[in-house]
């Protein structure tokens, strides 16, 4: 049977110094639906304390023991195309600084058996909103539903979606960086024959050396910011932003729209 936390024991982890301020995505949402706790996301045993410093882990892929939960996590079928995304625990809204990021890797069987040792590529991501001498705003702030398109490019089967966020409020020093991440299992429906590219390992996407990842943010001089990871595939979709006037060519760099517009507007994140 699937573990869940019920409401007198979330109460109680609000008491925990911390607590509040950290979450997880047990919920899985596809168009307006949103499943169960823990349905389709694999459950973890890292709780709602955030991942820190160890790059090198296969628990980088979908959190903390996670792959012992795959057999007793349900599979969504969606369709290529269709709007999907993730909400937070008992709509926990996200304050901490930081990029938010959504990866797939397609399982080549059956994805309960799949461990996530395959080819990673990243479909959507959403960094800040704005630079200003007062510091930098996020996408992230005060949301708690996070959604998004899964390219109508995506090949049929099974795979593994998996949302990150990169909390950076103690990012300055090496390992300080704080991820919040999920996965879940989705049968995809699609006639594309589409290759999807440029993919990566999980681990080995990240050695926490990355400009995005080890960051200092409390400068008033910040005017872009550099998403770690791969570019979004396919690349006409660009790099998503939130802010009027935002067009140009995919660079995997962000940047205030009044200083450097140079990302094209995609994605649609409903709260």
């Amino acid at each position: 049977m699937r573990s869940r936390i019920h409401l007198p024991l979330a109460l109680s982890l609000a008491s925990i110094p911390g607590a509040l301020s950290h979450y997880f995505f047990p919920y899985f949402i596809d168009n307006t639906n949103v499943t169960d706790y823990y349905e389709y996301v694999r459950e973890d045993t890292q709780g709602y304390m955030p991942w820190k410093g160890n790059y090198d882990s296969d628990d980088l892929r979908c959190n903390t023991d996670s792959f012992q939960y795959a057999n007793q996590t349900d599979v969504y079928k969606v369709k290529a195309g269709d709007t999907i995304g993730f909400g937070t625990d008992f709509g926990a809204q996200i304050e901490h600084p930081g990029p938010m990021q959504v990866y797939l890797s397609k399982a080549p069987g059956d994805v309960h058996d799949y461990d996530g040792s395959g080819d990673w590529f990243k479909i959507w991501e959403l960094g800040p909103t704005s630079f200003s001498s007062d510091g930098i705003e996020w996408g992230v702030t005060g949301r708690s539903n996070f959604t998004f398109p899964l390219p109508k490019e995506t090949p049929p089967g099974h795979y593994l979606v998996r949302i990150e966020h990169i909390a950076l409020h103690g990012a300055g020093d090496f390992g300080g960086a704080e991820f919040y991440f999920n996965c879940a299992q989705i049968e995809v429906e699609s006639d594309s024959t589409a290759i999807p590219e440029p993919v990566v390992k999980i681990p080995g996407v990240y050695d926490g050396y990355e400009p995005g990842i080890l960051f200092y943010m409390y400068r008033p001089y910040w005017h872009n910011y550099s998403m770690p990871g791969p570019l979004v595939w396919p690349q006409s979709i660009g790099n998503s932003i939130y802010a009027e006037g935002v067009t140009g060519t995919p660079t995997g760099t962000w940047s205030a729209p009044a200083v450097t517009p140079l990302l094209t507007s995609a994605g649609v994140m409903s709260q």
